[in-house]
Formats: structure tokens, sequence, C-alpha cells
């Protein structure tokens, strides 16, 4: 059972080697090339002014938006790459 939020869900949460496992697979990588072209898509309409707004104040709310936005996909992308790290050095570590 896993809690998200204090709601729980009846979804069994997966083991190291089985979440490995989906990010081996075609969905997987898709899933983290899609999340990377997301991130490198914001960053480049970030870097080209598109988050300017009619005023400072506008500006710097969706520059922040975007810088946000970015962080989180980099948080997601860093948390899913220590996963596959932490999985791999464990198997290593049985052997």
């Amino acid at each position: 059972m896993v809690t998200i939020s204090n709601q729980p869900f009846d979804l069994e949460e997966p083991t190291p080697a089985e979440f490995r496992g989906w990010l081996d697979q075609k969905t997987g990588k898709y899933f983290i090339l899609w999340l990377k072209n997301e991130m490198l898509e914001l960053q480049g309409n970030w870097a080209n002014g598109d988050y300017t707004g009619n005023s400072t104040e506008e500006t710097i709310q969706l520059n922040s938006e975007a810088i946000g936005k970015i962080n989180q996909i980099a948080n997601i992308l860093l948390n899913l790459d220590e996963m596959k790290t932490d999985d791999e050095s464990s198997e290593d570590n049985e052997e």
C-alpha cells in the first residue's frame, strides 16, 4: 500500500529490480527521453525570453515558474537515475 498526501492507494511499491526493469523497457526509456526533451524545451524558451511579461513583477513571476518547472524535471530525472544506480549497486554487492 502506498500513501501520498495522507491518501492510501491500493498499490504495492515495486521492488528495485521491478523499477529498474521498467526503466529499461521501451516505455520507461521513452518517458525519460520525453522528460529530457521537455526540460530542454523549457530551457530554450526561457533563454529566448518567452517568459517576459508586461511588467517587471510579471516577468519575475513567469521566470520563477519556468525555472521551477525546469528544476522539478531535473529533480525527477536525478531521482530516477539515482534509483537505477542504487539498484545496480545493490545487485553488484549481492554477487
